[in-house]
């Protein structure tokens, strides 16, 4: 803990001493400031090579750390420095680096050049994704970003175009990169490539339609969701990494979301669902299975065949199933069910109508109906019973639940 911590003061003094530069400098015999006269006055041009640092981080071990320069224009440089000796690996317009668990290995994405006409700053995408990894970055014109991973010993180094998200499985012996939609041609379904990499042997194996994916808290199991073109294979599907077997925990030519494990790493949630016509939400099930891996079928739990479950409401995929610390609960959202409007001939108008006693401008009104539009009420699910229990309403619509789920504010 004590190494941890010097070696975490010593990142503080690389980090202020260097952010002027481009990377760590060795140290410079002191000069005699010049006089006033001789100070040149600052323009607008130099304000684009101010830097700022980012995403600084340590490894688990405390041995390395990250650091990205990000000057005001212009792309980012992202810095993996041995705190224990003088390597330092340099990656121009690297981003959002991750360490494995076990201090092997770094991952991160590499962005296009901006001078090679990727959009906006440079190396910086977009926010994470809700499935918990690494949003994507640019434009539907952008060229696509990279991941990377690196082996700290060695240097070396493998990479994966057209990158969204990556993880690392617990343990550190798998690692699982989605590849972005937006490099794919079909875009009539969610799912993409997943690549599965073995971290030990190196072999990778790559699983198509990807939805959303899971790694269990023990590293030891992968789950991950199948959305695909017409429904073809739709599923829930579990992967035992130790033997590499699959197979399907459910399917179903309808939608997946929300794959969800508990902290024990024996449970998994996730929500299965199709829209009906006419209206605008999804009507949702519940499943949920216990001790992975070797569960029987799923418990279900369906709102239409309930008497405990509101009356014109839906299990909403908006808030992402979640479970209890003692896996006795899984914390739902539900929405109310609307008719969609009927479709018109006429073109939409475009127009937005503030007044001025509003009690809030425009610009907010609009950020505000988006998230009204994907509201929900906590709600919770006892697993194997069944039953049902609503914890949020329209009078008291935010509940915070302690993590045993016993309790909540």
């Amino acid at each position: 803990m004590r190494a941890t911590a010097h070696r975490a003061a010593a990142l503080v003094l690389v980090l202020a001493a260097t952010a002027r530069g481009q990377g760590p400098r060795p140290a410079r015999p002191a000069v005699a400031a010049a006089p006033d006269s001789a100070l040149r006055i600052l323009n607008v041009g130099d304000y684009g090579r101010w830097k700022r640092i980012a995403s600084a981080d340590l490894s688990p071990d405390g041995k390395w750390a990250t650091y990205v320069y990000a000057p005001n224009d212009g792309d980012d440089t992202l810095f993996v420095k041995d705190l224990d000796g003088d390597r330092v690996y340099t990656i121009p317009v690297g981003s959002q680096p991750a360490f494995s668990d076990d201090s092997r290995w770094v991952g991160y994405y590499v962005s296009p050049p901006e001078r090679a006409g990727r959009g906006g700053r440079g190396g910086r995408g977009a926010p994470p994704a809700p499935e918990g990894g690494r949003g994507a970055g640019g434009g539907a014109a952008s060229a696509p970003r990279r991941f990377e991973l690196r082996n700290l010993a060695t240097g070396e180094t493998w990479s994966a175009p057209g990158a969204q998200a990556f993880a690392f499985a617990t343990g550190s012996g798998t690692l699982a990169v989605h590849l972005d939609r937006a490099s794919r041609a079909d875009t009539t379904h969610r799912g993409s490539d997943l690549l599965v990499r073995d971290l030990g042997s190196g072999a990778t194996r790559n699983v198509g339609n990807v939805g959303q994916y899971a790694f269990d808290h023990n590293g030891g199991l992968l789950a991950y969701t199948v959305d695909a073109a017409e429904r073809m294979g739709n599923g829930v599907y579990l992967v035992d990494l130790a033997t590499g077997a699959t197979r399907a925990l459910d399917a179903a030519a309808e939608d997946y979301d929300g794959l969800a494990w508990s902290d024990s790493g024996a449970d998994l949630a996730v929500l299965r669902g199709t829209k009906t016509r006419d209206m605008t939400q999804r009507d949702n099930v519940l499943l949920a299975w216990t001790g992975l891996p070797a569960a029987g079928p799923a418990t279900v739990y369906d709102p239409a065949g309930a008497a405990d479950f509101p009356k014109g409401f839906v299990l909403s995929e908006f808030a992402a199933p979640r479970w209890s610390d003692d896996g006795s609960r899984v914390f739902v959202g539900i929405r109310q069910q609307e008719h969609e409007l009927p479709k018109r001939d006429e073109p939409a108008a475009d127009v937005d109508v503030w007044h001025w006693k509003d009690a809030e401008v425009q610009s907010v009104q609009m950020v505000r109906l988006q998230q009204a539009l994907h509201a929900t009420f906590a709600s919770a699910v006892l697993v194997p019973s069944g039953k049902f229990a609503q914890l949020a309403d329209s009078a008291m619509p935010t509940v915070d639940e302690a993590p045993d789920g016993a309790w909540a504010v």
